[in-house]
């Protein structure tokens, strides 16, 4: 049993574009192993670009993620992209997220991620 809870906005010029709320409470594990919610996963993460550019990398990303041994969902939309990952194991999860970071970047990911 356990309680997560994320929420986060994104305003341009004062304007709310984006908002996420994501709460699970209570049996997560069970939660987690619902088809329409984590599908088994045991991590998930959220993974949004913000730039005048980003748009133009959902083929880039999605490719990325094409042979991801896991649930994932990559979308674009007012020069933003949101990749949503749901990995059976934080291994699974952080070997993907260091090859997007490694690939948006252009050079290895930040130390921290290796």
């Amino acid at each position: 049993h356990g309680r997560f809870t994320d929420r986060w906005r994104v305003r341009r010029g004062g304007r709310l574009v984006l908002a996420e709320a994501v709460r699970l409470d209570g049996p997560v594990r069970d939660l987690l192993d619902r088809p329409a919610l984590g599908q088994g996963a045991r991590a998930v993460a959220a993974f949004l670009i913000i730039a005048p550019n980003a748009e133009a990398r959902l083929d880039e990303v999605r490719a990325l993620l094409a042979d991801a041994p896991f649930p994932h969902g990559v979308s674009a939309f007012n020069k933003m992209l949101l990749a949503r990952l749901a990995a059976p194991s934080p291994e699974a999860l952080r070997s993907a997220i260091v090859r997007l970071l490694a690939s948006l970047r252009g050079r290895a990911a930040p130390r921290v991620w290796q």
